[in-house]
């Protein structure tokens, strides 16, 4: 018998092999049998969106033996189709901006051509993210770009999911995808040309422009009364080094925040926005009050306020 191993429910229309010649289908209850000599036996049983693992049987004479085999639920991966449409496009991009940094169930990381490959269902949150992992190494992240470029326009047969072009047209214009599509223009223009690497490095660079800031900014800090921490965002719309600088009412600096030498780019969230922990140089609290922070650039500067309530 086929089941289900989450749900334990039969597997109809299983596929199940004894070696090169005999083969059977499971029926509504999942079963199969097959007549057999005495003897050691492998069963191969196979299903659609299934991983099922062969097992060995040993027959004796006139003795009826059961085996039970428990189906995986999988998801059914041609390398390169990151959207499951059933071809291999510049569309393909936008899922591994999408599911940047999902991880889950490894593949066979030499099967990377246009072949069918599956991966455990339950490996993944969400399951999308698992088309995404073009490369099969269970991290869906720049690499990955390099899959879409190698499987350029591969096509599948058979019934296949329409992209969702609401969702795309949203992570076209995503600000937080910006330095997903500079990591994948870095490991594209590094690969050895071809139509799919050229058509994938165009569409990037116009995705990089399009999304490149018009202007910098210094936006409010948040939270906003704070105590004891608050995080600073600002946007770059030219590269270079940057430096937050905090200041009292009386216009003395109490601390320097030194960001380094940063791309243009979104800095909004906390991973990226400039913190402070309230300290002073010396890492000393400071006290309730109006302070400023400032921020320098190549090209930008400009102070706002923020308030302290201890």
């Amino acid at each position: 018998v086929v089941l289900d191993a989450e749900t334990g429910d039969p597997v109809n229309k299983a596929q199940v092999k004894l070696g090169e010649s005999n083969s059977v289908e499971t029926d509504l209850s999942g079963g199969f049998e097959f007549y057999l000599r005495p003897g050691i036996y492998e069963i191969s049983p196979s299903a659609r969106e299934y991983i099922i693992e062969n097992q060995q049987i040993e027959i004796s004479p006139e003795k009826i033996s059961s085996i039970e085999f428990l189906a995986i639920p999988a998801v059914e991966i041609w390398p390169g189709d990151t959207n499951n449409d059933g071809k291999v496009s510049i569309m393909d991009v936008l899922p591994i901006g999408r599911f940047w940094g999902v991880v889950g169930e490894k593949r066979n990381l030499e099967e990377i051509g246009w072949k069918m490959e599956l991966t455990a269902r339950s490996k993944w949150t969400p399951v999308e993210a698992a088309y995404a992992d073009a490369d099969g190494n269970g991290l869906v992240n720049e690499d990955d770009i390099r899959v879409v470029a190698s499987n350029w326009k591969k096509t599948i047969s058979g019934e296949t999911s329409a992209p969702d072009l609401s969702e795309s047209l949203r992570l076209m214009l995503d600000k937080e995808m910006l330095d997903k599509y500079r990591a994948m223009y870095k490991v594209i223009i590094k690969m050895e040309p071809s139509e799919g690497s050229a058509v994938i490095a165009e569409n990037l660079r116009m995705l990089i422009d399009n999304l490149n800031p018009e202007r910098s900014l210094l936006l409010n800090n948040y939270p906003n009364p704070f105590n004891p921490e608050t995080w600073i965002p600002f946007v770059l719309s030219d590269e270079g080094s940057v430096n937050i600088s905090i200041y009292n009412s009386k216009g003395q600096l109490i601390r320097s925040l030194n960001m380094g030498y940063l791309q243009s780019g979104y800095y909004i969230q906390k991973d990226k926005a400039a913190y402070w922990d309230g300290c002073n140089e010396w890492g000393e609290q400071i006290s309730s009050g109006v302070y400023f922070y400032s921020i320098k650039s190549d090209n930008f500067s400009k102070i706002r306020k923020m308030t302290v309530l201890r």
